[in-house]
């Protein structure tokens, strides 16, 4: 038989509250999916990175969606082919 697994991002499993912003995980199976919101002003230079030591994200990004206002990326000088 086949299961569904219906899951939103209002009521995320966790919430991970941020200086100007906020992260929903929700978990699907093996896969954890997030959605951040982000007030004006917010950077991962300066929001982020102190608190876990590090100058850039490591996390893998699959895809961005939705997105709503303006933002600038910079990206590693890695590219991955």
């Amino acid at each position: 038989m086949i299961s569904v697994i219906l899951k939103r991002f209002e009521a995320p499993d966790e919430t991970r509250v941020l200086i100007k912003g906020k992260f929903e995980i929700v978990r699907l199976g093996g896969l954890t999916i997030g959605r951040a919101t982000y007030e004006p002003g917010w950077k991962w230079s300066l929001h982020v990175g102190p608190a876990v030591g590090a100058s850039r994200c490591t996390v893998e990004h699959v895809g961005m969606g939705d997105i709503r206002g303006l933002f600038h990326l910079v990206a590693s000088a890695r590219a991955v082919r």
